[in-house]
């Protein structure tokens, strides 16, 4: 049986397949899927430069990504001792990908960066902007998009009188990409379109796909960003938009992970009309977790299976779908992250865990599910997730009656939050949740487990002021989409003692009133 509270809550959708898809890849030489390969291979001693190249990608492709590295240093050195420009930018070119795939993103920059150095020097213009591309990339994924930006404007500064071609289509697409990560909607669709027409002439079902998907997802922000206006007929036209363009994404995918992400993207759609799934609609996840199980152990099919669990654990009617069933993709998630090598996908496969298990009263699982998603997440200083399991960690013990506990996990999490402000409006829109579901929430949840006592203390009545002031600056920078509160706060009675305050906080059940008296006997309020 489901906890009441967790029946009201809507639960967060976690949609960051993103830079991990194939379709989202807009690397030169394709990134594969990394496929697991049991056979260890056997390095070649005194190998000549390419054939350590070589050896470094069968490595990479089967997971081994720091033995990568070491191979592609030793064949970078090679090529600078023969001065092999064109084998020195390919060993940077792929050094880059393993980067990519290590979760590098900084790293992998700096290695396209130098390739594309390389092929300037040899007036190489069509691998400067393969190497440029994959930069963008790489920047998009290290959340440094301005840089991104200007790097693909480059770019495409460098193509407008080239003739069409699929380089130039990736270009356009990657630079739509990259606008709709900071915000600039209608230039980010305006790209997007000229990358699909290009494609649809140059007949690249893969490309058009890729378009379709992007198309939609832009489309998606811009029905979101009417649902927080409250403007009910601009966001079910938009959401209707969004899930025929995921549709067309699907229709042309010529991959498995290419429709799924476009399935799953048009499923998460669906699920916002906070309507349960339709028989069809359940059909169609049947088959997703059918295709999923027929994927290659590979950083996709992670995403996917985690994001079908999520999916199906925003329904609370489930349809041939039980608690094990869930559990089994999750459990095996875990695994594959942890055999990859993928400490953001274990941290979110372990947290969702947890939350399933929060779900029906398996409290004690919950928690230590929970911790250690907190823990793999804190140990790569991932902030973007550790806010959201310190958030279900103080549900579980405020539920478990561990108030102090609750307490703490709850101030972990503003904390976190408010490190993170700064970047609500930059964090990938792949990955950024509603601000209404999944950020406001957690300071409104402390601000009651704060005041739950009828002998609520000073210090708790001042960290509650506190902490819904705070809520008042994210609200204002959810609103702008830009962090413009950068002046040192100072607390009004400290302006003028003379001064009261009144703090109306409007919580889940009741509304509470902290008063702060301009009477110095009163230091810290009181509270009505």
């Amino acid at each position: 049986m489901l906890l009441p509270f967790l029946k009201k809550r809507k639960k967060l959708l976690i949609l960051f397949l993103c830079s991990l898809c194939l379709t989202q890849s807009l690397a030169a030489e394709k990134i594969p899927v990394i496929a697991h390969t049991p056979a260890v291979l056997t390095i070649a001693q005194n190998s000549n430069p390419a054939t350590i190249v070589e050896q470094a990608r069968t490595l990479y492709q089967q997971g081994q990504f720091q033995a990568a590295l070491e191979l592609l240093q030793q064949a970078t050195d090679a090529f600078t001792a023969q001065e092999d420009s064109s084998g020195q930018a390919q060993s940077f070119n792929l050094q880059g990908q393993v980067y990519l795939a290590q979760g590098q993103p900084k790293a992998a920059a700096e290695s396209f960066a130098a390739a594309a150095i390389i092929y300037k020097e040899a007036g190489d213009n069509q691998g400067i902007v393969k190497s440029q591309i994959n930069q963008a990339q790489a920047l998009r994924r290290a959340g440094l998009y301005r840089r991104a930006l200007a790097t693909i404007e480059q770019v495409n500064d460098s193509l407008t009188e080239e003739p069409d071609s699929l380089l130039k289509a990736i270009a356009l697409r990657s630079l739509g990409i990259t606008q709709r990560l900071i915000g600039d909607l209608n230039d980010a669709e305006s790209a997007i379109e000229q990358s699909l027409a290009i494609a649809q002439a140059q007949n690249s079902p893969e490309d058009i796909s890729a378009a379709y998907l992007m198309l939609g997802n832009i489309t998606k922000d811009r029905a979101n960003k009417a649902q927080e206006r409250s403007e009910a007929r601009e966001t079910q036209g938009n959401f209707q938009e969004a899930i025929d363009y995921y549709q067309q994404a699907a229709d042309n995918a010529t991959t498995p992970t290419a429709q799924i992400e476009a399935q799953l993207n048009q499923l998460s759609l669906l699920g916002d009309r906070e309507q349960e799934f339709t028989e069809e609609e359940w059909e169609l996840l049947a088959q997703i977790r059918d295709t999923i199980d027929q994927l290659p152990l590979s950083s996709t099919a992670i995403s996917a299976r985690i994001n079908w669990a999520r999916m199906v654990m925003e329904q609370e009617n489930r349809i041939n779908v039980s608690p094990q069933d869930i559990a089994q993709q999750l459990t095996l998630a875990l695994q594959q992250a942890r055999e990859l090598k993928e400490p953001r996908a274990e941290a979110y496969a372990l947290g969702q865990l947890g939350e399933l298990r929060l779900e029906y009263g398996q409290l004690e699982q919950a928690e230590e599910n929970t911790r250690q998603a907190l823990i793999v997440a804190q140990s790569i200083g991932a902030s973007d997730i550790a806010y959201r399991w310190q958030w279900q960690l103080a549900q579980i013990l405020k539920e478990q009656g561990k108030s102090a506990g609750a307490v703490a996990a709850y101030e972990n999490a503003v904390n976190n939050l408010d490190i993170l402000r700064s970047d609500l409006v930059s964090v990938n829109r792949d990955v950024q949740f509603s601000f209404r579901d999944s950020v406001e929430p957690i300071y409104r949840e402390f601000v009651s487990l704060l005041l739950s006592e009828e002998d609520t203390s000073q210090q708790d009545l001042a960290k509650a002021r506190k902490v819904i002031e705070s809520l008042q600056e994210a609200e204002l920078v959810n609103f702008f989409r830009e962090n413009c509160l950068t002046a040192n706060p100072v607390e009004i009675d400290q302006i003028d003692p003379k001064a009261g305050v009144i703090n109306p906080i409007v919580l889940q059940d009741r509304m509470e009133i902290i008063v702060t008296l301009p009477d110095p006997e009163a230091e810290s309020g009181d509270r009505k």
